[in-house]
């Protein structure tokens, strides 16, 4: 991990400054997907979403709607 916060896989960037949006970043997020649906036993018939702000964000809009 801390050679890719400085080089991630040989690409020159940083691991923290890949955008969102670039092919090594869809490939983390892909195998990110397969490793965690392997861990918790998580089926094709289920989606995984990636959100930010954790519970923190959960509890924000769970009051927001009452």
């Amino acid at each position: 991990m801390a050679d890719a916060i400085k080089n991630y896989n040989g690409t020159g960037l940083s691991l923290l400054e890949t955008s969102h949006r670039s092919a090594a970043f869809a490939e983390i997020l892909r195998e990110t997907e397969q490793l965690l649906r392997e861990l918790l036993s998580v089926t094709e018939d289920y989606a995984v979403l990636f959100l930010a702000g954790g519970a923190s964000q959960h509890f924000t809009a769970k009051i927001g709607r009452n």
